[in-house]
């Protein structure tokens, strides 16, 4: 939600703000709306399932309703990946060119001088909770299109709400269920 609020305010910036005089917040909301592609993707775990279907090991279920979510969870599992790659294929073309024609490097290697081991998510809110200034710039303003910059925000956005509020929801209400037919057939508390 929050990389969908800086798309939002990033979207906006580029439609009709100043691009020589950048706020201390646009560089924060830049950075995390298309350099930590990353660092906002969910990547299943699924090792455990993957052993159980391999081995054949899922027919040992009693409840046959339980193998179905299983099988449900491997679909949703595989239904995130694809949107994964979708999302990076988005990301390398057009996010990167339009990074490496627009986006100033030099902010975010200031930035990672405070604490080169740290993650720069955390180096963000660093940023934004304190005063410092980084100064940044926007590359090659003349050659910047903003509407063209503008929907290319609010369409990765787009993609991103559509993966929350499908594929990782999906994924989320498997689990549960998955969840409560493990209690019910095994007789497990919700602890």
């Amino acid at each position: 939600m929050e990389k969908e609020n800086d798309l939002d305010y990033l979207s906006d910036y580029f439609r009709d703000s100043s691009l020589t005089t950048l706020p201390r917040k646009f560089y924060p909301a830049y950075t995390t709306s298309t350099y930590l592609i990353n660092t906002y993707a969910f990547e299943p775990k699924d090792g455990i399932l993957s052993q159980l279907k391999s081995s054949g090991s899922l027919r040992y279920f009693k409840s046959v309703a339980l193998q179905k979510l299983l099988g449900d969870l491997d679909v949703s599992i595989n239904n995130i990946r694809t949107r994964n790659e979708q999302e990076y294929q988005f990301f390398a073309n057009p996010v990167k060119p339009f990074m490496l024609e627009h986006y100033d490097f030099r902010w975010v290697n200031e930035l990672r001088k405070k604490d080169p081991n740290a993650l720069i998510l955390d180096l963000i809110n660093q940023y934004r909770a304190g005063n410092e200034i980084i100064p940044g710039e926007l590359l090659n303003v003349s050659t910047l299109k903003r509407d063209e910059a503008s929907n290319m925000i609010l369409f990765y956005k787009q993609m991103l709400v559509s993966t929350r509020t499908l594929q990782l929801n999906n994924y989320m209400v498997t689990n549960r269920e998955i969840l409560e037919e493990l209690r019910r057939t095994y007789k497990l508390s919700s602890e």
